[in-house]
């Protein structure tokens, strides 16, 4: 009965969802007002991890920028961002753009975790960079004005696999005397604690230095050292290592090594090359840095605490001497510890040039011992100082470093309190708190000492939306490219039939990816089983290349079953290549078809895919054909496949005088058909002293076709629309004359750029025109009759005019939905934009029609809540499932991995799940909730 009763109330729902509008009025059922603005706003979070200073005072910071973008297990896709700031705090503007430098190394996750400065003032990172099944140690190289350094492995970029299916990452980075970097971290097993720790050398080229250790590399098995967090070179150029080992996973100790400069054990040290720290009361204990006094004694830091209870937290700084004993001259047995709650970590220790020694805590505490490890009571109060971030802004520190004035720098990020609970991603940006010598604020630094970035801006990139499909389930997916600073993405929004994210796409309805390489995508198919594909250009390293992605329905890229990585590429010709347009033949094969640079101008250029993506040998023997149209410049904007296999191509050429309009038609093997014009082409001039342009073809079910673009009339652009018979001579029954031409507005300029044909006949066409009166361009739709005559009853005299807030707005796509309304796509103020538009004046259901029960029920939105959150100890994870299907339910921590399965359910109706906080450490996790096709994930918080 309860379900009966929620069946009628979808159905008055939908009821009342009935409208009468006039044709070609704004459809107010989408997104409110008809019309919807999306801006990717591609970065948003931000850290520091390492920190460096240069000899003329100016501060490096590197760390990794969160994308709006979101991976597989919920959590933003990361890239490499490295910043330079002036000894006052203020970005560097002749470093990169704006004083910062966005890497992407890979089509996942990259992050970096150390930096290092060689001679030369190249600038070295070092960290990790996402794979299948894992991630790989990562090493990126720069100019000194941040430009990437092509000299140094491919492309300025080093990716090193330690091991198949392992997490790979370096955390520490130094440079040699002779220039050879040395880098230190981990390897485990994806999802497991089983590896090892990794020592690399590398020459100064980026290859693996094959005189150092087993092919450049020191692995320890895991029995002492499971991973190293810190390194540095002894002036005698001995390599000491600090992080833990012995005893992981269930009680790690702090762990030295020293190798020689071979990376053999350096057997002096210590014992047989260690140097071990267990401190009592604790189970976990590692050191995070490690540095060389003048002297030769080392300092170290570290941390210590309960893995049981997360609780008893300590950390500490040691000195050893030069031989791995400890010093016993230096605090307590040659040990300073200190206790604080769990939240609050030891991130580095530096010495000032007088062997004073400054430890700094994630909490941005610093503490200042004496030589002999006593406390140094003129440092601060009572030889502590502190940050203050200011009201209602936290901070974590993860590096610290000393400038040759003794002055401290600490960085990390800063979150604004008061956003955190409405978006845990609103506003964390860069931190950076530089001290005096005696442990004030340094005043002359940012503002009081500290100078925080906040990458998220608006309009922070810009956004063209260039194609727009209607997806198997009805929603509206877009596509096109993002642009921020040198950085070219892929872009796609995908929104439900009210023009609300659809948030089983990427889990927030659009996503943006680069493929390691700059990608403008221009069009957009949809397969059978709701795939979608986008082609466009990829740069290949040297030029671009015709390209095509594939991306599973939910959003995420088909990584397995598409190309290489998700990816298909070929070269038509010798550079430049742009595929514009792109269809799906019945048999699955994806055609196609652009523009390609021959060395002297452009020529029309095809390829065709098998459905995998690997290319179709059997279409012009080798899947790719180029056609040169005229001793000029030939452009193809769009394809269509006819229902016997031939190969319509719509665009213009020249002429020797002026620009042409271009419809060519070949055979299923990429051959030109002859019984079409002359040889396969098909010239028309509107005028002989017009230039046209030929911009969107279509089919119509009787075998015409339909080409429409614009042409100048000698004082501006008008569009065009013409109608070609089947063999490509002009239908004079369209208009009398075969074509006709019209204006948005008088006097303006008017380009066409898409066009749709009604299941009626009646054509739409769609553009943009320059409305003299704002000096702006807005969207513009016409609708034609199929004699060719205007359609007076759609919008005013057959016209629709859209402006979405007097910026300029570029309509590129339209498309119809099944109920017929019109969904035209573009760009307004660097955003994508979306229209859509009543087709008739008659009743129009704007959600399900003629709705089963099951289907009804779908529409229902599936409930899910978690209370309490935050989690101290127990919680409750309750879930409604709207029909019957599978789901689990699963939590990971910040970082992806899975830590909980917290239940399964197959059943319709509302289910209460519950889990503990037991054993897990406070910090951000992740709900999901995983069906077949979609995924919805939440925030939780562990306290």
């Amino acid at each position: 009965m309860k379900l009966f009763t929620l069946f009628l109330s979808v159905i008055q729902l939908l009821i009342s969802a009935i409208t009468f509008a006039q044709a070609g009025s704004l459809d107010l059922t989408f997104d409110a007002d008809g019309k919807q603005i999306t801006d990717f706003q591609l970065y948003f979070n931000a850290a520091v991890r390492a920190t460096t200073v240069q000899t003329d005072g100016k501060i490096l910071a590197t760390g990794y920028i969160e994308s709006e973008t979101l991976d597989f297990s919920g959590n933003p896709y990361t890239s490499v961002i490295l910043s330079r700031y002036n000894s006052d705090g203020t970005p560097d503007n002749s470093f990169g753009s704006g004083g910062s430098v966005i890497t992407r190394a890979g089509t996942m996750s990259d992050a970096a975790y150390a930096i290092v400065l060689q001679k030369d003032g190249k600038i070295v990172v070092a960290g990790g960079t996402g794979v299948s099944g894992g991630t790989n140690i990562l090493i990126i190289r720069y100019m000194a004005n941040g430009t990437i350094d092509n000299t140094f492995g491919v492309n300025g970029k080093v990716i090193t696999d330690i091991s198949a299916n392992h997490d790979d990452a370096a955390l520490a980075i130094k440079i040699q005397k002779d220039g050879k970097i040395i880098v230190g971290g981990y390897s485990y097993l994806h999802g497991n604690f089983a590896g090892y720790s990794v020592l690399a050398r590398y020459n100064t080229n980026g290859s693996l230095d094959n005189t150092f250790g087993t092919m450049g590399m020191v692995l320890d098995n895991g029995v002492f050292i499971s991973q190293i967090n810190a390194l540095t070179i002894q002036p005698d150029n001995k390599i000491l290592t600090a992080g833990y080992g012995e005893g992981f996973p269930n009680d790690p100790k702090v762990m030295l090594r020293r190798f020689n400069i071979d990376g053999t054990s350096d057997i002096t040290f210590g014992l047989n090359g260690y140097a071990v720290i267990d401190m009592p009361q604790a189970y976990w204990d590692e050191a995070v840095s490690v540095m060389v006094q003048p002297d030769n004694k080392i300092v170290i830091s570290g941390n210590s605490y309960n893995t049981i209870t997360y609780s008893g937290y300590y950390f500490f700084t040691a000195r050893f001497n030069s031989n791995g004993s400890l010093d016993n001259s230096f605090g307590s047995g040659g040990i300073i510890v200190k206790y604080n709650d769990y939240s609050e970590r030891s991130i580095a220790a530096t010495v000032q040039n007088d062997g004073k020694i400054v430890m700094a805590t994630s909490a941005l505490n610093f503490f200042r011992f004496n030589t002999n490890g006593t406390t140094d009571y003129s440092f601060g109060i009572n030889g502590i100082a502190h940050t203050d971030m200011g009201s209602n802004v936290s901070g974590e520190a993860y590096s610290a470093v000393m400038q040759s004035d003794n002055k401290v720098i600490a960085s990390g990020y800063y979150t604004n309190v008061s956003n955190e609970n409405q978006n845990y991603r609103a506003s964390n940006g860069f931190a950076i708190s530089r001290l005096t010598a005696n442990g004030a604020a340094d005043n002359l630094f940012g503002s009081s000492g500290i100078v925080k970035t906040d990458f998220k801006t608006a309009n922070s990139s810009a956004d063209y939306g260039q194609s727009v499909v209607i997806g198997q389930g009805g929603h509206i997916v877009m596509g096109g490219y993002s642009y921020a600073g040198a950085l070219l993405n892929q872009s796609l929004l995908s929104d439900n039939v009210d023009g609300s994210p659809d948030v089983q796409f990427n889990l927030n309805g659009k996503l943006t990816k680069n493929y390691g390489g700059n990608f403008k995508g221009f069009s957009l198919a949809v397969q059978t089983d709701d795939n979608l594909l986008l082609a466009g250009k990829w740069h290949n390293g040297s030029n671009y290349d015709f390209a095509v992605t594939r991306y599973l329905a939910n959003g995420y890229p088909d990584f397995n079953n598409f190309g290489s990585g998700g990816i298909a590429h070929v070269a038509t010709g010798s550079s430049d290549e742009s595929a514009y347009a792109a269809t799906i033949q019945a048999d699955g094969k994806i055609v196609l078809a652009g523009t390609s640079y021959n060395g002297h101008d452009y020529d029309i250029a095809l390829a065709r895919f098998n459905s995998n993506g690997s290319i179709d040998n059997t279409f012009s023997f080798d899947g790719v054909l180029m056609k040169n149209i005229s001793n000029g410049n030939d452009y193809a904007y769009s394809v269509a496949v006819q229902p016997d296999g031939k190969i319509v191509v719509g665009g213009y050429g020249y002429n020797g005088v002026n620009d042409d309009l271009i419809v060519l038609r070949f055979l299923a093997n990429g051959s030109a058909d002859n019984s079409f014009g002359t040889g396969g082409v098909v010239r028309t001039g509107i005028t002989k002293a017009s230039n046209d342009y030929g911009r969107a073809l279509k089919i119509q079910t009787d075998g015409k076709i339909i080409l429409a673009g614009y042409t100048t009339n000698g004082a501006n652009n008008d569009y065009v629309i013409l109608r070609y018979n089947p063999n490509g001579t002009l239908d004079n029954t369209f208009n009398t004359t075969g074509f006709v031409t019209g204006s948005f507005d008088v006097a303006s300029n008017d380009f066409c750029t898409s066009a749709a044909i009604q299941a009626d006949g009646r054509i739409v066409i769609a553009g943009y025109y320059y409305k003299n009166a704002t000096n702006k361009n807005d969207f513009a739709v016409t609708r034609y009759l199929s004699n060719g005559k205007p359609d007076v009853s759609f919008g005013t005299a057959s016209k629709v005019l859209t402006d979405f807030g007097g910026t300029d707005d570029y309509a590129n796509a339209v498309t119809l939905q099944q109920d017929g309304k019109i969904i035209v796509a573009g760009t307004s103020a660097n955003d994508f934009a979306l229209a859509r538009y009543n087709s008739t004046g008659t009743a129009v259901l704007s959600s399900i029609d003629n709705a089963a029960f099951p289907e009804a029920l779908k529409s229902v939105p599936d409930q899910f809540s978690i209370i309490p959150n935050p989690v101290s100890a127990n919680a409750s994870v309750l879930f409604y499932n709207s029909e019957k299907r599978h789901i689990d339910m699963e939590l990971f921590d910040a970082l992806g991995r899975k830590v909980k399965s917290i239940g399964v359910m197959d059943d319709i109706g509302m289910r209460t799940f519950s889990f503990s906080r037991e054993g897990l450490k406070a910090g951000i996790y992740f709900v999901r909730v995983k069906a077949r096709n979609w995924t919805k994930i939440k925030k939780v918080v562990i306290e």
